[in-house]
């Protein structure tokens, strides 16, 4: 994006009056009532107040600032402050995020999230200014390690993505970790100390702990060393987890990310395995990436259909039509595929006819759909001989799933658009190389740019180059 866009984005803030919803936790990514209420009654405040914490965030000193008044304090004092004024609200200087002492938690609130990133990406932007004052054509390459000098104050800053050192044919992993820390979902849950490292019962038993691991990355990201991430620990645990990928050799970002989820989910106190139809799992890899599949099959004799529901973490799709076999060029074409029905390739056994059933169908659909979206494209196929599958797929910023929904595909005349269906580009893993051998890197969405992240280096995207990519996987999160 281009610096004159970013610097007309950040001198504006959403902030007209809108209706106050009950109080939410941080987990469920919604605007809580007191954010919402702080901005109807100080719409004409609001953005001196974030301007003066998003250069404060420049700053080393307080790591709290209170947004209902000018103060700066630091975190008891804070909650003192909050206590005895009856100000609730505080930007947390080092991740900027907010922190509400009312929901004693950290909340989202987007107009606040994005009015904060632009300020202070404008800030890191004009402190990069060449001498002669003349900005380049071609942005910089972000130094994650970068010192500004703000106000006379010569300080860390920070920025909305970090590099991950390789540690060996470790870029599989590399990739799947930006994509978590990029999570708003996951940033609150673990910033708001859902889950302490100090206090897991599995960490002080000595067993290895995925999630604790990720608390510890999460505090990193926004710590004064901005240094890229060395995960050792967390490549360790994860060894210790899965034998089977123990070890330096090149693995499967794909199954590297289920393993991952699932690894966390079980490191979770209050887990358990999610029952389709039943109570879901309350763990933040369910809460956040879990959907329902409804697998619906057609008898071709007596035309009885039997429904079964599914969990799911990500989607898996097929590059190649089910159908025809041709290949796909976007991504509605790739879900369009998934939920078409499909002829069954055995004879079926019916429930309502019985055996020797010649023909069946079935079809898939959504039945309901998570926080966050992980698709897969299934680049490998193996036809004669194992092989990848280099064609380009259009993927969009925003994508409204509502058309692949159970609800939509049985009664289209009568389902009615929602704005829950609609969802935003959240990172994308891209593989260069062949089936044996290979790369990847990312793209990260940031405040107002995209990041492309190849190991350690960090550099802004254009929108152009990210939509170019040879998606692997791409993560979309609900708006």
């Amino acid at each position: 994006m281009a610096t004159t866009t970013m610097m007309e984005t950040r001198t504006s803030l959403d902030v007209k009056p809108v209706s106050v919803t009950q109080p939410s936790r941080a987990i469920s990514g919604t605007t809580c009532e007191h954010s919402t209420a702080w901005l109807n009654a100080h719409h004409q405040l609001a953005p001196q107040r974030l301007k003066a914490a998003a250069t404060k965030s420049f700053q080393l000193g307080s790591p709290q600032k209170q947004l209902s008044c000018a103060g700066s304090n630091g975190k008891s004092h804070a909650a003192e402050h909050a206590r005895k004024e009856q100000h609730p609200l505080a930007v947390d200087l080092r991740s900027g995020t907010l922190y509400c002492a009312g929901c004693q938690e950290y909340v989202r609130n987007d107009p606040i999230e994005r009015f904060m990133s632009a300020e202070r990406i404008a800030l890191l932007d004009a402190a990069q200014i060449p001498a002669d004052g003349h900005r380049a054509g071609k942005r910089p390459r972000v130094n994650t390690a970068a010192s500004l000098s703000l106000g006379g104050l010569s300080t860390l800053t920070t920025i909305p993505a970090r590099g991950i050192r390789n540690l060996g044919n470790s870029c599989y992993m590399s990739v799947v970790l930006q994509t978590f820390l990029a999570n708003p979902f996951l940033r609150a849950f673990y910033l708001s100390d859902r889950h302490n490292r100090y206090g897991c019962s599995r960490t002080l038993a000595g067993e290895a702990c995925l999630s604790c691991e990720l608390d510890l990355l999460f505090s990193e990201q926004y710590a004064e060393d901005s240094a890229p991430h060395a995960p050792t620990r967390f490549l360790y645990s994860f060894w210790r987890s899965s034998h089977d990928a123990a070890g330096y050799a090149q693995q499967d970002a794909h199954e590297f990310l289920i393993s991952a989820l699932n690894l966390i989910h079980l490191s979770s106190p209050h887990h358990h395995e999610p029952i389709p139809g039943g109570a879901p799992c309350p763990c933040i890899v369910h809460s956040t990436f879990a959907g329902e599949l409804r697998s619906k099959i057609t008898c071709g004799r007596c035309h009885h259909q039997s429904e079964t529901l599914e969990p799911f973490l990500d989607l898996s799709l097929d590059l190649r039509d089910r159908k025809t076999g041709q290949l796909a060029r976007t991504l509605a074409d790739c879900l369009k595929s998934f939920t078409l029905p499909e002829n069954l390739p055995s004879v079926f056994s019916c429930a309502a006819c019985g055996d020797g059933v010649p023909t069946a169908t079935k079809r898939l659909s959504i039945k309901s759909l998570p926080s966050v979206l992980c698709v897969q494209f299934k680049r490998f196929e193996i036809t004669n001989q194992a092989h990848k599958i280099d064609s380009p797929i259009a993927y969009p910023l925003t994508i409204d799933m509502g058309p692949y929904l159970t609800d939509h595909l049985d009664y289209p005349a009568s389902f009615k658009p929602s704005a829950s269906t609609r969802f935003a580009l959240m990172a994308v893993i891209a593989h260069e190389g062949t089936l044996t051998q290979g790369h990847y890197t990312a793209y990260i969405r940031g405040p107002d740019d995209f990041f492309a992240i190849d190991d350690e280096k960090v550099r802004r995207a254009p929108i152009s180059e990210v939509l170019a990519a040879k998606a692997y996987l791409v993560v979309y999160s609900r708006l």
